[in-house]
């Protein structure tokens, strides 16, 4: 019933979004703190509307106290001496201020019924200068983390490219949201995630704060950041080493980290079933997986600083 609801919606926000731009905008006003195109706006809101809306509803748990975290989580021998560096400890503020970037609320108002939408990635008038200075310091703190050697190198880069796609997703404006093609189903996944992702830190962080999370809806929690953690940094990893559009999947889909590397896998094997097992294909995609080899070899040692960063202990 939850997907035929979140269908029904995003069928709803096409339909306005394609009236828009056959007939034009009549009786329709946004209000936001920004004044912005409205075709964007409507576009954007098919875009996160079902991560912004239905993340709220999956994070919300009944009221019961929560258990300190850290007495809740018993931390391993690694995290406990990661945490008495300085590179750590500056690598999770570092962490921590993407985290304390809160979303813009986009407010509609259509045919008289008003409805709010929290978007982290709306809008032109992205801070470019601030995106460039973060990437900087991020690059100076993996380089300090790489000389503790408490932290593995596939995961230093799993840690590099979650980052990089964080601050690439909060400060730089996607043009593909206004390609006049519809953009591939992977690269439109690895927006949503970031969205889900950021939605579902943000949500976590309050509700721990407010003591109305139990270890065990803290742990569930943990893990669906895990997951989106993961989906972002295979799609990053496949779209940042191949330069064509991988049109595979369908818009029902769940954006999973497997259904996404399932288009990998279809897209090539049709090409190289094409071209050949001694084509340029074959080499690209040999590439390709051995860098997910490497990179997904860290995820399940990953969780465990994905956990610290997020509980900013």
């Amino acid at each position: 019933m939850i997907h035929l609801v979140k269908y029904i919606i995003v069928f709803i926000a096409i339909s306005i979004a394609l009236v828009l731009i056959f007939f034009g905008v009549k009786k329709l006003n946004i209000k936001t703190n920004k004044t912005q195109n409205i075709f964007i706006l409507t576009i954007l809101s098919v875009l996160t509307l079902n991560s912004c809306t239905n993340n709220t509803t999956n994070e919300q748990t009944n009221s019961q106290i929560v258990i300190n975290s850290k007495t809740m989580r018993k931390q391993s021998d690694r995290i406990n001496k990661l945490n008495k560096t300085t590179e750590w400890t500056d690598f999770k503020t570092f962490w921590q201020k993407l985290d304390n970037i809160k979303p813009e609320i986009l407010e509609t108002n259509i045919d008289g019924k008003t409805s709010k939408i929290a978007c982290y990635n709306y809008g032109f008038d992205k801070d470019r200068k601030k995106y460039q200075q973060l990437i900087d310091d991020l690059q100076i703190h993996i380089q300090k983390l790489s000389q503790i050697k408490l932290i593995t190198e596939n995961e230093l880069k799993a840690l590099e490219v979650i980052c990089n796609e964080r601050i690439k997703h909060l400060f730089l404006f996607n043009s593909l949201l206004i390609s006049h093609m519809i953009p591939p189903q992977i690269n439109t996944n690895i927006d949503n995630s970031l969205e889900k992702l950021e939605l579902k830190i943000d949500t976590l962080i309050q509700l721990k704060n407010d003591k109305i999370l139990n270890e065990d809806e803290y742990n569930k929690s943990l893990e669906k950041i895990n997951n989106e953690v993961n989906n972002v940094i295979t799609i990053s990893t496949i779209l940042s080493n191949y330069q064509g559009k991988i049109y595979e999947g369908g818009f029902f889909d769940d954006n999973t980290q497997e259904n996404n590397k399932q288009y990998f896998e279809q897209h090539f094997k049709k090409r190289i079933d094409t071209e050949g097992e001694n084509g340029k294909n074959a080499i690209t995609y040999s590439e390709i997986t051995a860098k997910l080899d490497d990179i997904e070899n860290s995820f399940l040692t990953l969780d465990e600083l994905i956990n610290d960063l997020v509980s900013h202990n």
